[in-house]
């Protein structure tokens, strides 16, 4: 969403969004913060950003935020009553981020809500920036009068939200929702076709010796690999490979389990977050580096099986995530958005397809929306959170 466009009926011009009672709303992510005053309908206000200066740490990007949280203030006007912050990481009742990736070096263990509460005066809320956005697309966006609703963010990583009864439910310990760590079903392999019985033996002819056991402690023969049905192979130590080479699961030359973001192998972020279609495309290409998904689009839409085989192995995993997902609560909708989406009209499709072939009856037909709110969803959420 550009400068001045935001949910809830802002005008282009960027009008201020109510300026006294307004919510700071703010979104820090691992490459940008962005910030506007929210009132308390959820309309926003000018969408300031910011670059986030990640590799100067945790000061510097609570530094970043809070200035640019004043900057919003001056140049609106007003008296806000509180702030709202939607931050990548788990984050939990108090404000401190509990777990966090390598694109916020340092940001676990951060106490975001009492440092900018400091900076700011004011009260602050800080929740999970996809928390915050499931808030903002339930209120205002694509999942609005749903009861019970999952949403997710496909980007530099895959992040997930539970909304039940109409309330954002972030878990103990601030992971629930988690869609990108359930663990990637992948597609099988076709079955060979049944093989030939096998000629019966001839019989020993008439006094021969019988044959030969094994040599004493020779080892027996080697069962297939654990997984092997699935193509599994032996891990890659290049980095991210393929499983696959196509996208009917044919099993490809060097592919092994891939590790996600969170240490972890094989969790479905590892698959279908945007930077593991892209490693995944430059594996089957051979390119030594990794393309920018909007590369792997433009491959896709001119042809290139090997774009079109990353594209739709992540689609896959991630319709068969959400699946596992819907078969436990059961929603009313099922929401998508983040970057990732930028792929084109192939991976939204390949994800609804997915999801419907793995969800249970009844649950097959819950509806698959693009996220409504752009953008300005996060920081819109967050500020809603703040006055709950």
């Amino acid at each position: 969403m550009t400068a001045g466009a935001a949910p809830g009926g802002a005008s282009s011009s960027g009008a201020p969004a109510g300026r006294r009672g307004a919510i700071i709303g703010i979104d820090i992510g691992g490459t940008k913060i962005a910030a506007a005053l929210v009132s308390a309908d959820g309309t926003a206000g000018t969408v300031h950003r910011a670059p986030t200066p990640a590799a100067e740490g945790p000061a510097a990007v609570l530094a970043a935020a809070a200035g640019l949280a004043r900057r919003v203030v001056r140049e609106a006007g007003g008296s806000p009553a509180a702030c709202g912050v939607g931050t990548a990481g788990a984050v939990d009742p108090a404000g401190v981020v509990t777990h966090a990736t390598a694109t916020l070096p340092g940001w676990r263990g951060t106490d975001v809500r009492s440092a900018l509460a400091a900076a700011l005066g004011l009260p602050v809320a800080v929740h999970n920036d996809v928390h915050a956005m499931a808030a903002g697309e339930a209120r205002l966006g694509a999942a609005a009068g749903a009861r019970d609703a999952i949403v997710v963010a496909a980007g530099t990583g895959i992040g997930g939200a539970l909304v039940v009864a109409g309330s954002l439910v972030a878990g103990r310990h601030g992971f629930a929702g988690s869609v990108g760590h359930l663990p990637a079903a992948l597609p099988r392999a076709p079955s060979p076709p049944p093989a030939a019985p096998p000629a019966p033996a001839a019989p020993p002819a008439p006094g021969a010796p019988p044959a030969a056991p094994p040599p004493h402690g020779a080892p027996p023969a080697a069962p297939p690999p654990h997984g092997a049905d699935l193509g599994v192979v032996a891990p890659d130590t290049r980095g991210i490979v393929p499983f696959y080479a196509s996208h009917n699961s044919k099993i490809g030359a060097g592919g092994g389990p891939r590790r996600c973001g969170c240490g972890a192998f094989d969790h479905v972020e590892a698959y279908a977050a945007g930077p593991a279609i892209a490693a995944d495309y430059a594996a089957r290409v051979g390119l030594t580096t990794v393309p920018t998904l909007e590369d792997v689009a433009a491959a896709a839409a001119a042809g290139d099986p090997a774009a079109r085989a990353a594209i739709d192995l992540g689609a896959a995993v991630l319709g068969a995530g959400i699946a596992a997902a819907a078969n436990l609560l059961d929603p009313d909708v099922v929401v998508i958005g983040g970057g990732v989406l930028s792929l084109g009209d192939r991976f939204l499709p390949g994800v609804d397809a997915a999801l419907r072939a793995a969800a249970l009856p009844g649950v097959d037909r819950v509806p698959l929306r693009p996220a409504a709110l752009g953008n300005a969803a996060v920081l819109v959420g967050a500020a809603l959170l703040a006055v709950v």
